[in-house]
């Protein structure tokens, strides 16, 4: 009974750290090796189908954009006898109900904003 105690050191950080990567890189090649050779559950299945069966050809959808753009007019139509004698000249003979074609100005630039008077100035704390 007066035997002394051993007491048993934990083990090195060092040791611990060399022995998990250790351990992961075995895993890891282990996985790799077995990913290769096919055997792996996951991937395997889809190289043991037969590729005799001829796929058949992708269908590809192309659309095309088509902007319309609507051009807007300003017919006026004053009297139709009035403007056809107005438009023709003196030689021919006059067209009743033809209407004139007028296009609108476009509209004028608005004015710019004034300026401020003053910058806003606040206070802090």
């Amino acid at each position: 009974m007066t035997e002394p105690r051993l007491t048993r050191r934990p083990p090195r950080p060092a040791a611990m750290i060399a022995g998990g990567i250790a351990l992961f890189l075995s895993v890891l090649v282990l996985l790799a090796w077995q990913v290769r050779s096919g055997r792996d559950p996951a991937l395997g299945a889809a190289r043991q189908q037969p590729a005799l069966v001829a796929q058949a050809p992708q269908r590809v959808l192309v659309r095309r954009v088509v902007r319309r753009v609507i051009d807007e007019k300003v017919i006026e139509r004053d009297d139709p006898g009035e403007a056809a004698t107005a438009a023709a000249p003196a030689s021919s003979p006059a067209v009743s109900g033809a209407p004139s074609v007028v296009y609108a100005a476009p509209a004028p630039a608005p004015a710019p904003a004034p300026a401020p008077a003053a910058p806003i100035v606040t206070k802090t704390s």
